[in-house]
């Protein structure tokens, strides 16, 4: 007998729950839509390039300069850095290439615990 006032109890609860949730959810995407109407911005900003970026990645793709010396000219942490490249990202890159970058990376100063 109290087993079944207790999963009675249970089921109300969960169904509390569930609508707590779905009000949440309608609440903010009423305010996603407001907000979009005014048009505000949504999601991350879009990163912000370095103006000699174009110069020393090409640099860096060509083999002229290793990641460390590209990343240390723009003045970037590695974190930073490796964000903006990931950006750039190109599938042409070879797989000895992308080894020959890790191995860059790992001999330079680590940030954001990355290392």
């Amino acid at each position: 007998m109290l087993c079944d006032g207790l999963s009675i109890l249970i089921e109300v609860l969960a169904s509390i729950a569930e609508q707590e949730r779905l009000t949440i959810k309608q609440r903010q995407a009423e305010g996603i839509a407001v907000a979009k109407e005014k048009g505000k911005h949504l999601g991350r900003p879009k990163a912000e390039f370095p103006p000699d970026w174009n110069e020393i990645y090409h640099a860096w793709k060509r083999g002229e300069l290793t990641a460390v010396a590209a990343m240390n000219e723009l003045n970037m942490e590695l974190c930073q850095y490796l964000g903006h490249k990931k950006l750039n990202f190109s599938p042409s890159i070879t797989y000895a290439e992308r080894i020959i970058s890790y191995a860059d990376r790992a001999s330079s100063s680590t940030c954001c615990g990355v290392l």
